[in-house]
């Protein structure tokens, strides 16, 4: 592999992490203030989104 790939990959593990664990602190609000969903309904979906986050199957890329 070279540097570049490592250092992309690198990258990309950090975003993911980083992502992972703001999930909660960014939809929190939003799902329970816009959509009016209850606070255990809002956590069941957030720990969701992670496992689907660690979901290397699923491509959530979208053609530009």
């Amino acid at each position: 592999m070279s540097v570049a790939a490592e250092r992309e990959r690198e990258i990309g593990n950090m975003v993911h992490v980083l992502y992972k664990e703001g999930l909660g602190s960014q939809y929190n609000y939003l799902l329970h203030e816009y959509l009016h969903m209850d606070m255990p309904s809002v956590h069941v979906l957030v720990a969701k989104a992670r496992q689907d986050l660690d979901n290397l199957s699923l491509k959530p890329y979208l053609g530009l």
